[in-house]
């Protein structure tokens, strides 16, 4: 049951983003939505977000000593570089680039992710759901 973080069934309707609805439509249960919030605008909306995600690490990474171009240019200076930012006098810079890291794979990458493994199961609890996406659906699941 992908609506609730324990897998059990709701009791009553509820706020669900539209990616858990049509998951849970896929694995068969019937949902009855009585209210909707949608965009009704198309496209990738979320470019700005990744564009200012991407430019905040790459000038991050720089700042620490890691330039984008490093990797292409010198292989090993970029190994070392890596292997030095650990231990880093910048402790601010380095916080900086672990909130820029998690904001983008706990929260745009979350809306891109897709069940992975062998052992997944249809059915099974999806974790990329278990918070809601850019779209909501008040459904009753029956």
């Amino acid at each position: 049951m992908p609506f609730t973080a324990d897998g059990s069934r709701p009791t009553g309707p509820a706020w669900y983003s539209t990616v858990k609805v049509a998951y849970a439509v896929e694995l068969g249960a019937i949902v009855q939505p009585t209210e909707a919030w949608l965009r009704h605008e198309h496209g990738p909306y979320l470019d700005p977000w990744h564009k200012s995600l991407r430019q905040a690490y790459v000038d991050t990474m720089a700042a620490l000593g890691v330039p984008l171009t490093l990797a292409d240019r010198d292989p090993v200076a970029f190994l070392d570089a890596m292997a030095a930012l650990k231990s880093t006098r910048d402790p601010a810079g380095l916080a900086v680039l672990t909130v820029i890291k998690q904001t983008a794979k706990g929260t745009i990458g979350k809306m891109r992710e897709r069940p992975r493994g062998h052992g997944y199961k249809p059915g099974e609890r999806w974790p990329a759901l278990v918070f809601g996406g850019a779209n909501g659906v008040l459904a009753q699941v029956v």
